[in-house]
């Protein structure tokens, strides 16, 4: 795409003002998108599509992850190739962005029943056993389940992709591949046409390489009345920072020492609250999600379990689920608004914007997080939700974003976290830092490539 405008708003405008051709655009995304499924195995299938014109982002390509139904298609799900369904209804999602004019190239890779915090192998359209590659280093890991959605953005061949966040799975890999990953408030956005991991916390999510490309799509596949407007001066808002201690006893709840110190400086350079210690509720929700998670889980994939045909993550949480008392799952549902409502109380009486960290390391090697391996590392592991799952829990909306390298040139996050339908002052102060990093063009994943300090 070296030939085509960075971000989804550029774009918009180079059509509008007629100084690109849609028609060729598009041409151009789709040879792109074919060529990333032999380079970074991340595409299932791929759709012959045919962009409705005069409309505002016609051509302009989008994929999404493999558990959305399209017309007469089912999803794969990590397990296999989508097969011939004349039943399937296209998602709802997928509909409104057609009807937008976005081309929808394919489906992508994802870990199987999208049960997974990492990459994992899974069918592809050129390949029946293929991890997904990270377009940054192909030693480092790709988080999961919505990795190829985001692998698919992070090279250059899509604007963006939808993926499924459930426990973190669209910002997980939004980190480790140094992009823009947005989970919205629950409920927000219809679940039409998603196959379910657990009802209860699922919820489609977003990646791009823009802040500002987050708000198109949202505008396009949410009921737009329901989100809060944002002021039109993001620097203004009440900004508190979680940074946790470094050091514990406990290698899970240790923030890296070199992490520690960007976050400082970052924070105290934008003139942020910094909180550090233990974030209130944070561990009580954590826990909770999990209890959720595991037993609807066991729910919803009951029969694949008894007949020893589901994924083995899928049956190892789901067989948890099944054994956990009835009545933990009952305490966590029913204590879901309480909670949400101390969370809010606790963390938004004077701030707009709570900012944790996304991840309390560099982002790991492959080797790092594969069980088995000579190099595995527990905690690096474990450590891929901690962020994350507790939000899911909670409902709220949060957005994950770069800001910075480490010293081994690799991603570092933050995640920003709103009260319930507060996408749009999270996407503008996500927009303010963009801008204050990146400059005026958006940001560039090639900005995390080794030797690359065209920025710093």
């Amino acid at each position: 795409m070296t030939d085509l405008p960075n971000t989804l708003t550029q774009y918009h405008l180079a059509v509008k003002n007629k100084h690109l051709d849609p028609k060729v655009a598009f041409k151009l995304q789709r040879d792109s998108f074919q060529k990333l499924a032999k380079s970074h195995h991340c595409v299932v299938d791929f759709y012959d599509t045919k962009p409705l014109s005069n409309k505002p982002y016609s051509g302009a390509a989008l994929a999404h992850k493999d558990i959305f139904e399209q017309y007469q298609r089912s999803p794969g799900v990590g397990l296999r190739r989508g097969i011939q369904n004349k039943r399937s209804v296209q998602a709802v999602s997928l509909q409104r962005l057609q009807h937008e004019g976005f081309a929808d190239l394919g489906a992508l890779s994802l870990a199987p029943n999208a049960c997974s915090s990492v990459a994992q192998a899974i069918p592809t359209a050129t390949d029946k056993n293929q991890i997904c590659v990270n377009p940054l280093n192909p030693k480092w890991v790709v988080g999961g389940s919505s990795s190829g959605s985001a692998v698919a953005v992070a090279s250059g061949a899509v604007y963006g992709s939808l993926g499924t966040d459930t426990a973190g799975s669209v910002r997980i890999p939004a980190f480790t591949c140094g992009i823009f990953g947005l989970k919205p408030t629950h409920g927000l956005i219809r679940k039409q046409g998603v196959v379910a991991l657990c009802p209860s916390l699922d919820i489609t999510g977003i990646l791009t390489r823009s802040a500002r490309d987050i708000d198109v799509i949202l505008e396009v596949i949410t009921t737009r009345n329901r989100l809060v407007e944002a002021q039109s001066k993001p620097e203004s808002y009440r900004v508190k920072a979680w940074v946790p201690k470094t050091n514990t006893v406990d290698r899970i709840n240790a923030l890296d020492e070199n992490l520690a110190q960007i976050l400082h400086k970052f924070h105290k350079e934008l003139g942020h609250t910094i909180k550090e210690g233990e974030l209130d509720w944070e561990a009580c929700a954590t826990q909770l999600q999990s209890v959720m998670m595991s037993d609807e889980v066991g729910q919803t994939h009951i029969k694949s379990i008894r007949s020893e045909q589901a994924s083995p993550a899928v049956r190892e949480l789901g067989l948890l689920g099944l054994m956990q008392p009835i009545e933990w799952y009952a305490y966590a549902q029913s204590s879901r608004s309480d909670y949400l409502k101390r969370f809010v109380q606790s963390h938004f009486q004077d701030h707009d914007i709570l900012i944790t960290p996304a991840y309390d390391y560099s982002i790991p090697d492959v080797e790092e997080i594969t069980v088995g391996s000579n190099r595995f590392q527990a905690h690096k592991r474990l450590a891929l939700h901690r962020y994350t799952s507790f939000v899911n829990y909670l409902g709220l909306p949060a957005l994950v974003m770069p800001i910075a390298k480490d010293a081994s040139g690799k991603p570092v996050s933050i995640q920003l976290i709103g009260k319930p339908f507060n996408e749009r002052i999270l996407i503008m102060y996500a927009a303010h830092i963009e801008k204050l990093i990146f400059g005026n063009d958006g940001i560039l994943p090639t900005y995390f490539l080794s030797g690359n300090t065209s920025h710093e």
